[in-house]
């Protein structure tokens, strides 16, 4: 139909094929411009070629009155219709699901671990001019006339079995070497003991507040850290000084003095929140779920409003009387359906197959990540009305996510460094 005069009145295929055209669009124009030609004609010989009526050309089509700002049926034909796109795009529904679950697997096994096999240096005087290393030693324990009891026979092997527990350690004879080696970044820093490390600690031990200056320098570990990166940095320094108590603790028990006497006087209880040797992937897994919420339901959004728009699916739908209400409350319905299915399998891989803790009101958490996924989506239409191209909208969503990245505490730590 067009100005009130019905064109034709036939199925979609069999318009075309009398048309011989591919698309209703071209078939609607063929028709449209033998209505204009017959017009003039009409006009021209004052003859009626068809049973019709004709419109006045200069009448206005009229407008379908509309006072309803919601109507059921319209919303479950426009709901029909974005179920019914989904299903034919099964390939792109599979991306939209898979992928976080895969953004979330790449984030537990490459992300916020602590770091392992990091070289580190060690040049021990104790054992220059000896052995080359500790396991060459004739025997591991000797008696000791100061502190009265069996210890290890060298101090510095003892704290090297600690150490290596951690670090993938080195050995050294030069520290000239060593200390070259580090500048190069082959090791992540140099440890050097002293040679009369062992006699030192034993005098520190059993004379206390007596204890000679050259047995205090002595007895000390001198460290050259590379501390370029903060993160790496903190961790082995972290590392030597748990291994140097447990070291003395080991040392106070073989002399049966309490293990405790070799502990630094400072008492940590059970962690308020958290544990109480952090990970740093569990504490950023709450940031990289809700960022990625936030930027799934923002693509997705923006993604299906812009197609409509394209391919002028929203003008034709506004035209034929659907409001804005029903199209966002129609999209709203399958985006909240999609974000359960992508929340639910990213909570699955970083709680279920991994070790991330969850603690606190799960109701809460899933209550959070809906309000996150309403704000994404209410972003998402936000810049279809602001933007009228795809890929300037790509680019603000990565924007966007960058930016909460940054604000929801994820590099804070990064950052720092």
């Amino acid at each position: 139909m067009r100005r009130g005069v019905l064109l034709s009145e036939e199925s979609p295929k069999q318009l075309m094929e009398s048309q011989n055209c591919n698309n209703l669009e071209q078939a609607f124009l063929e028709l449209s411009q033998k209505q204009h030609h017959l017009h003039q004609l009409e006009k021209q010989k004052g003859i009626r070629y068809h049973e019709y009526p004709t419109s006045r050309l200069n009448s206005s089509p009229l407008s379908l009155p509309n006072k309803e700002w919601f109507n059921l049926a319209r919303f479950l034909a426009q709901l029909a219709k974005n179920i019914k796109w989904t299903q034919r795009n099964i390939g792109i529904l599979l991306f939209i699901l898979v992928l976080p679950a895969f953004q979330s697997y790449f984030f537990c096994v490459s992300f916020g671990r602590d770091p392992s096999d990091l070289p580190f240096a060690v040049v021990s005087d104790e054992l220059n001019g000896f052995v080359k290393s500790c396991d060459e030693l004739p025997y591991n324990e000797t008696y000791s006339a100061v502190l009265e009891c069996n210890i290890p026979k060298s101090f510095s092997c003892q704290f090297m079995k600690q150490l290596e527990r951690k670090l993938d350690l080195v050995l050294y004879e030069d520290l000239n070497l060593a200390k070259k080696d580090a500048s190069a970044n082959r090791v992540w820093g140099v440890l050097h003991v002293s040679e009369n490390f062992t006699r030192s600690i034993e005098e520190r031990i059993s004379e206390g507040i007596s204890t000679t200056d050259v047995a205090i320098n002595q007895s000390a570990i001198s460290v050259w850290m590379d501390m370029s990166n903060f993160i790496i940095a903190n961790i082995i320094r972290r590392n030597i000084a748990k291994s140097l108590i447990d070291f003395l603790q080991d040392v106070m028990a073989a002399c049966d003095i309490p293990r405790k006497v070799g502990d630094v006087p400072i008492r940590f209880y059970d962690a308020v929140y958290g544990s109480n040797e952090p990970v740093y992937r569990h504490s950023s897994a709450p940031g990289f779920i809700c960022a990625f919420v936030f930027y799934f339901t923002l693509t997705f959004t923006s993604g299906a409003i812009m197609m409509e728009k394209m391919f002028g699916l929203l003008d034709r739908i506004t035209v034929a009387g659907m409001t804005k209400m029903e199209v966002v409350l129609a999209h709203l319905v399958v985006q909240f359906v999609l974000m359960t299915a992508q929340t639910t399998l990213m909570l699955v891989v970083l709680y279920q197959f991994y070790d991330n803790p969850l603690n606190g009101d799960f109701g809460l958490t899933v209550s959070l990540l809906y309000t996150v996924a309403i704000v994404g989506i209410a972003f998402g239409y936000f810049l279809t009305e602001l933007l009228n191209e795809e890929r300037l909208i790509s680019y603000a969503g990565i924007g966007m996510i960058m930016t909460m990245f940054l604000i929801n505490g994820k590099h804070f730590i990064l950052l720092a460094g």
